[in-house]
């Protein structure tokens, strides 16, 4: 489990396609349809924290890290 906010943020699609198995394209989808998992924010781009990201696809949080 992440200790701080910082250790469980995701910057960019690509890092939270990585740790979800899913592709870039499928991630910008995603945040185009409003998932509630993965965020636009301002000044930063595509965010995710890993223990929404975790909730929301079922992922074990040994084999996430």
């Amino acid at each position: 489990m992440a200790k701080t906010i910082a250790e469980d943020l995701l910057l960019g699609a690509q890092a939270i396609a990585e740790f979800t198995g899913l592709s870039r394209t499928q991630v910008y989808n995603m945040l185009r349809k409003k998932n509630p998992a993965i965020k636009n924010e301002p000044g930063l781009g595509v965010t995710a924290r890993k223990s929404v990201l975790r909730q929301h696809f079922g992922i074990p949080e040994q084999a996430a890290e």
